[in-house]
Protein backbone atom coordinates (compact mmCIF):
# COMPACT_ATOMS: atom_id res chain seq x y z
CA UNK A 1 0.00 0.00 0.00
CA UNK A 2 1.44 3.66 -0.77
CA UNK A 3 2.93 5.17 1.61
CA UNK A 4 -0.15 7.75 2.09
CA UNK A 5 -2.52 5.05 2.92
CA UNK A 6 -0.58 3.69 5.85
CA UNK A 7 -3.21 3.56 8.91
CA UNK A 8 -2.16 3.13 12.47
CA UNK A 9 -1.13 0.17 13.28
CA UNK A 10 -3.08 0.47 17.12
CA UNK A 11 -6.53 0.92 14.99
CA UNK A 12 -8.52 -1.48 14.05
CA UNK A 13 -8.95 -1.78 9.90
CA UNK A 14 -12.34 -1.76 8.49
CA UNK A 15 -12.38 -4.19 5.18
CA UNK A 16 -8.89 -5.58 5.88
CA UNK A 17 -10.36 -9.18 5.25
CA UNK A 18 -11.16 -7.25 1.80
CA UNK A 19 -7.20 -5.81 1.71
CA UNK A 20 -5.33 -9.20 2.39
CA UNK A 21 -7.92 -10.70 -0.49
CA UNK A 22 -7.20 -8.40 -3.03
CA UNK A 23 -11.04 -8.12 -3.05
CA UNK A 24 -12.20 -6.96 -6.54
CA UNK A 25 -15.02 -5.16 -5.05
CA UNK A 26 -12.54 -2.19 -3.97
CA UNK A 27 -10.66 0.00 -6.42
CA UNK A 28 -6.56 -0.96 -6.80
CA UNK A 29 -6.44 2.97 -5.38
CA UNK A 30 -8.61 2.42 -2.62
CA UNK A 31 -7.35 -0.87 -1.11
CA UNK A 32 -3.38 -0.25 -2.40
CA UNK A 33 -3.55 -3.10 -3.94
CA UNK A 34 -2.67 -4.32 -7.26
CA UNK A 35 -4.09 -7.74 -8.13
CA UNK A 36 -1.89 -9.57 -10.30
CA UNK A 37 -3.36 -11.69 -12.99
CA UNK A 38 -2.57 -15.84 -11.94
CA UNK A 39 -2.00 -17.96 -15.23
CA UNK A 40 -5.04 -19.58 -16.62
CA UNK A 41 -6.17 -22.82 -14.69
CA UNK A 42 -5.26 -22.17 -11.70
CA UNK A 43 -8.14 -21.72 -8.89
CA UNK A 44 -6.25 -19.76 -6.23
CA UNK A 45 -6.61 -15.92 -6.52
CA UNK A 46 -5.80 -15.38 -2.02
CA UNK A 47 -2.77 -13.89 -2.42
CA UNK A 48 -1.65 -10.51 -1.77
CA UNK A 49 0.16 -7.77 -3.75
CA UNK A 50 0.54 -4.46 -2.47
CA UNK A 51 1.77 -2.03 -5.03
CA UNK A 52 3.76 1.33 -4.04
CA UNK A 53 2.08 3.30 -6.79
CA UNK A 54 6.05 5.73 -6.67
CA UNK A 55 7.81 2.79 -8.12
CA UNK A 56 7.62 1.92 -12.08
CA UNK A 57 9.83 0.25 -14.78
CA UNK A 58 13.37 2.33 -15.31
CA UNK A 59 12.33 5.50 -17.93
CA UNK A 60 15.58 4.44 -19.51
CA UNK A 61 14.58 0.44 -20.37
CA UNK A 62 17.57 -0.46 -18.92
CA UNK A 63 17.16 -3.85 -16.50
CA UNK A 64 18.63 -3.15 -13.08
CA UNK A 65 18.90 -5.04 -10.14
CA UNK A 66 16.64 -5.00 -7.21
CA UNK A 67 17.08 -6.99 -3.37
CA UNK A 68 13.71 -9.44 -2.04
CA UNK A 69 13.24 -10.33 1.37
CA UNK A 70 11.72 -13.26 2.98
CA UNK A 71 10.17 -11.31 6.10
CA UNK A 72 10.15 -13.73 8.95
CA UNK A 73 13.43 -14.65 10.38
CA UNK A 74 15.07 -11.81 8.26
CA UNK A 75 13.78 -8.89 9.14
CA UNK A 76 11.61 -9.78 12.51
CA UNK A 77 11.89 -12.47 14.71
CA UNK A 78 9.95 -15.63 14.99
CA UNK A 79 7.87 -16.71 18.20
CA UNK A 80 7.17 -19.49 20.18
CA UNK A 81 3.01 -21.02 18.86
CA UNK A 82 2.71 -22.47 22.43
CA UNK A 83 -0.16 -24.91 20.60
CA UNK A 84 2.50 -26.15 18.06
CA UNK A 85 5.75 -25.90 20.59
CA UNK A 86 7.56 -24.63 17.22
CA UNK A 87 8.55 -21.15 16.32
CA UNK A 88 6.92 -19.49 13.74
CA UNK A 89 5.36 -16.31 12.26
CA UNK A 90 4.02 -13.75 14.43
CA UNK A 91 -0.06 -14.03 15.17
CA UNK A 92 -0.56 -10.57 16.82
CA UNK A 93 1.04 -7.25 16.38
CA UNK A 94 2.52 -7.69 20.04
CA UNK A 95 4.45 -10.29 19.00
CA UNK A 96 5.83 -8.75 15.41
CA UNK A 97 9.24 -6.55 16.51
CA UNK A 98 11.89 -5.54 13.91
CA UNK A 99 15.71 -7.49 14.22
CA UNK A 100 18.32 -4.99 15.97
CA UNK A 101 19.98 -2.99 12.74
CA UNK A 102 17.31 -4.10 10.33
CA UNK A 103 15.83 -0.67 9.42
CA UNK A 104 19.35 0.62 9.34
CA UNK A 105 20.27 -1.93 6.79
CA UNK A 106 17.17 -1.64 4.85
CA UNK A 107 18.16 2.14 4.61
CA UNK A 108 21.44 1.41 3.16
CA UNK A 109 19.58 -0.63 0.25
CA UNK A 110 17.54 2.18 -0.57
CA UNK A 111 20.33 4.94 -0.53
CA UNK A 112 22.18 2.72 -2.86
CA UNK A 113 19.14 2.14 -4.93
CA UNK A 114 18.22 -1.40 -4.91
CA UNK A 115 14.71 -1.69 -5.26
CA UNK A 116 12.91 -3.93 -2.05
CA UNK A 117 10.37 -6.58 -2.67
CA UNK A 118 9.33 -8.77 -0.24
CA UNK A 119 8.62 -12.20 -1.12
CA UNK A 120 7.19 -14.26 2.26
CA UNK A 121 5.13 -17.26 2.46
CA UNK A 122 2.14 -16.74 5.16
CA UNK A 123 0.30 -19.58 5.57
CA UNK A 124 -1.22 -19.21 9.39
CA UNK A 125 -4.69 -17.74 7.84
CA UNK A 126 -4.85 -21.32 5.38
CA UNK A 127 -3.75 -23.24 8.18
CA UNK A 128 -6.81 -21.57 10.90
CA UNK A 129 -4.24 -20.65 13.18
CA UNK A 130 -5.15 -16.36 12.43
CA UNK A 131 -7.57 -14.33 11.36
CA UNK A 132 -6.72 -12.52 8.00
CA UNK A 133 -7.93 -9.40 9.91
CA UNK A 134 -5.44 -10.40 12.23
CA UNK A 135 -2.71 -10.41 9.30
CA UNK A 136 -3.60 -7.62 7.89
CA UNK A 137 -2.86 -5.80 11.15
CA UNK A 138 0.58 -7.17 11.53
CA UNK A 139 1.34 -6.00 7.62
CA UNK A 140 -0.11 -2.39 8.50
CA UNK A 141 2.61 -2.52 11.12
CA UNK A 142 5.34 -3.29 9.31
CA UNK A 143 4.75 -1.21 6.94
CA UNK A 144 3.78 1.71 9.54
CA UNK A 145 6.95 1.02 11.16
CA UNK A 146 9.06 1.23 7.49
CA UNK A 147 7.26 4.73 6.45
CA UNK A 148 8.26 6.24 9.77
CA UNK A 149 12.28 5.30 8.74
CA UNK A 150 11.77 6.77 5.03
CA UNK A 151 12.24 3.13 3.77
CA UNK A 152 9.72 2.62 0.90
CA UNK A 153 9.32 -1.32 -1.03
CA UNK A 154 8.36 -1.60 -4.15
CA UNK A 155 5.60 -4.48 -3.50
CA UNK A 156 4.98 -7.21 -0.71
CA UNK A 157 3.91 -10.17 -1.68
CA UNK A 158 2.13 -12.33 0.19
CA UNK A 159 1.26 -16.34 -0.38
CA UNK A 160 -1.69 -17.35 1.79
CA UNK A 161 -2.23 -20.41 0.55
CA UNK A 162 -0.79 -24.25 2.25
CA UNK A 163 -0.85 -27.36 0.62
CA UNK A 164 -2.20 -28.74 3.44
CA UNK A 165 -4.34 -26.11 4.67
CA UNK A 166 -7.87 -26.32 6.02
CA UNK A 167 -9.49 -23.11 5.24
CA UNK A 168 -11.30 -23.11 1.74
CA UNK A 169 -10.03 -21.51 -1.12
CA UNK A 170 -7.19 -21.30 0.44
CA UNK A 171 -6.18 -24.48 0.65
CA UNK A 172 -4.07 -26.45 -1.71
CA UNK A 173 -1.39 -26.21 -4.58
CA UNK A 174 -0.87 -22.78 -5.58
CA UNK A 175 1.31 -20.91 -8.21
CA UNK A 176 3.19 -18.46 -5.41
CA UNK A 177 4.29 -20.31 -2.94
CA UNK A 178 8.02 -20.20 -2.14
CA UNK A 179 9.82 -22.09 -3.35
CA UNK A 180 7.94 -21.47 -6.77
CA UNK A 181 10.01 -18.01 -8.24
CA UNK A 182 6.33 -16.69 -9.38
CA UNK A 183 6.78 -13.73 -7.20
CA UNK A 184 10.26 -12.96 -8.23
CA UNK A 185 9.32 -13.70 -11.94
CA UNK A 186 6.20 -11.20 -12.15
CA UNK A 187 8.49 -8.49 -10.73
CA UNK A 188 10.81 -8.93 -13.60
CA UNK A 189 8.22 -8.22 -16.13
CA UNK A 190 6.40 -5.49 -14.45
CA UNK A 191 9.39 -3.60 -13.36
CA UNK A 192 12.11 -4.52 -15.74
CA UNK A 193 14.55 -5.72 -12.72
CA UNK A 194 17.43 -8.23 -13.74
CA UNK A 195 16.80 -11.42 -11.78
CA UNK A 196 21.03 -12.61 -12.63
CA UNK A 197 21.77 -9.28 -10.88
CA UNK A 198 19.62 -9.43 -7.95
CA UNK A 199 19.19 -10.62 -4.66
CA UNK A 200 17.24 -13.13 -2.94
CA UNK A 201 17.70 -13.09 0.57
CA UNK A 202 15.37 -15.98 3.43
CA UNK A 203 16.36 -17.74 6.12
CA UNK A 204 15.19 -21.25 5.02
CA UNK A 205 16.03 -23.88 2.02
CA UNK A 206 12.66 -22.41 0.24
CA UNK A 207 14.17 -18.80 -0.16
CA UNK A 208 17.75 -20.09 -1.48
CA UNK A 209 15.30 -22.67 -4.18
CA UNK A 210 13.22 -19.95 -5.26
CA UNK A 211 15.71 -17.57 -5.59
CA UNK A 212 18.22 -20.17 -7.52
CA UNK A 213 14.49 -20.97 -9.84
CA UNK A 214 14.22 -17.56 -10.73
CA UNK A 215 18.38 -17.03 -11.30
CA UNK A 216 19.03 -14.52 -8.56
CA UNK A 217 21.76 -14.76 -6.42
CA UNK A 218 21.17 -16.48 -3.09
CA UNK A 219 22.03 -15.15 0.79
CA UNK A 220 20.85 -17.47 3.57
CA UNK A 221 20.42 -15.60 6.60
CA UNK A 222 21.43 -18.36 9.54
CA UNK A 223 18.38 -19.19 11.40
CA UNK A 224 17.92 -17.73 15.05
CA UNK A 225 17.44 -20.63 16.45
CA UNK A 226 19.41 -23.00 15.09
CA UNK A 227 16.38 -25.02 13.51
CA UNK A 228 15.85 -25.66 9.58
CA UNK A 229 13.17 -27.22 7.17
CA UNK A 230 14.14 -30.81 6.31
CA UNK A 231 15.68 -30.47 2.62
CA UNK A 232 14.90 -33.18 0.08
CA UNK A 233 18.18 -34.61 -1.18
CA UNK A 234 17.37 -34.74 -4.81
CA UNK A 235 17.08 -30.77 -4.13
CA UNK A 236 19.97 -29.87 -1.52
CA UNK A 237 22.18 -28.69 -4.86
CA UNK A 238 19.44 -25.53 -4.98
CA UNK A 239 18.52 -25.35 -1.89
CA UNK A 240 22.90 -24.23 -1.00
CA UNK A 241 22.94 -20.49 -1.11
CA UNK A 242 25.28 -18.42 -2.89
CA UNK A 243 26.34 -16.91 0.67
CA UNK A 244 25.48 -17.46 4.33
CA UNK A 245 25.04 -14.88 7.07
CA UNK A 246 24.38 -13.96 10.40
CA UNK A 247 22.11 -11.14 9.73
CA UNK A 248 20.91 -8.45 7.09
CA UNK A 249 23.29 -6.46 8.02
CA UNK A 250 26.20 -8.95 6.99
CA UNK A 251 23.80 -9.91 3.77
CA UNK A 252 24.11 -6.21 2.92
CA UNK A 253 27.76 -6.23 3.26
CA UNK A 254 28.17 -9.07 0.72
CA UNK A 255 25.73 -7.15 -1.87
CA UNK A 256 27.23 -3.71 -2.13
CA UNK A 257 30.57 -5.89 -1.75
CA UNK A 258 29.72 -7.71 -5.16
CA UNK A 259 27.60 -5.24 -6.38
CA UNK A 260 30.19 -4.95 -9.31
CA UNK A 261 31.36 -8.33 -9.87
Amino acid sequence: MGSGEIENPGKGSAGADASLRGDESRSGSEAGLEHLAVPAGSQHRSYLVSQNPEFRRASDGQPRPAVFLDRDGVINPTVLNPATGRMESPLSTADFSFFDGVLESLSILRDEGFPLILVSNQPNYALGKATLNGLSAIHQKFVYELVRSGIAFARFCYCLHHPRGVTPGYSGLCVCRKPSPWFLLRARDDFGYSLRDSWMIGDRPTDTQCGKAAGARTIRIEPEHGASDPVNPARALAARPDHSVRDLAEAVDIILTRRSV
